[in-house]
């Protein structure tokens, strides 16, 4: 995970993140949560650690949407998953304040993809059962659906409509696998009143109106790419997955 000045309040450097984990081949999961500090070129100048987990956990699903991290699902001790969903706002140092809590997930899952897309969390497929880490079988417990959260740009928490599953699930179930979120998004500005009518209005004339007019403009162009980030006063309409299909070997 990194931050950035442009999806978080951080200034004058960006920080990589190192998120729980797992610290033995049989799966013995953390709570730390480190920090490195980005040099303009890329490397990594130091390491510190900030605010842990409020549980260890490896195999689990981070973003950063707005200046705060979500972190979702994982396993736990035991390497049995857990449906527990946290988030903590960033600072300008890059340091993570406390951890809140969110609605859980529909059911504990680990080893499962991951992102965001305007202002939704996704996570697609999973494994419901316990695996170690180093286990490259798929488990009979590896399900295909996809869930998905929408978050509250004004608070930074879920929406009271919580955790969602999709209507179209992936092709197969699957587990440790990687996903990528990608595509455009239509934002809607608020509307703006416009100017009242001006006492020097000639007579006859037709006044300005003063009905506000809302403003939608696409961000779907060639070659562009999408900021998940709202501006202030921005709504973004999240997308759905309305079908699937192969896109290469598996």
């Amino acid at each position: 995970m990194v931050a950035t000045p442009s999806n978080s309040p951080v200034t004058g450097s960006s920080y990589l993140y190192v998120i729980g984990g797992d610290s033995s081949a049989s799966g013995k999961p953390v709570a730390t949560v480190y920090i490195g500090v980005l040099s303009a070129a890329g490397a990594v100048t130091g390491w510190a650690t900030t605010t842990s987990l409020p549980a260890a956990v490896h195999s689990l699903g981070a973003v950063i949407f707005n200046g705060t991290m979500y972190v979702v699902g994982g396993s736990g001790s035991g390497n049995a998953p857990v449906a527990t969903v946290y988030r903590a706002a960033i600072q300008s140092d890059g340091m993570l304040r406390a951890w809140q809590a969110l609605p859980s997930l529909p059911f504990a899952r680990s080893y499962f993809g991951f992102g965001i897309n305007g202002t939704s969390l996704y996570a697609l497929g999973c494994d419901s059962g316990s695996v170690t880490p180093n286990d490259s079988s798929l488990s009979a417990k590896a399900i295909s659906d996809v869930i998905y959260a929408e978050i509250d740009v004004h608070t930074g928490n879920l929406s009271a409509a919580g955790w969602t599953a999709n209507g179209n699930k992936l092709k197969k179930a699957v587990s440790k696998q990687t996903a990528v979120v990608a595509g455009c998004i239509t934002a809607t500005r608020p509307a703006q009143p416009r100017s009242p009518t001006p006492a020097s209005t000639p007579t006859g004339a037709r006044p300005p109106s003063t009905v506000p007019r809302a403003r939608t403009r696409s961000r779907q162009r060639a070659g562009a790419t999408c900021s998940t980030t709202p501006r202030p006063g921005t709504w973004m309409r999240p997308a759905r997955f309305t079908s699937w299909s192969w896109a290469g070997t598996t």
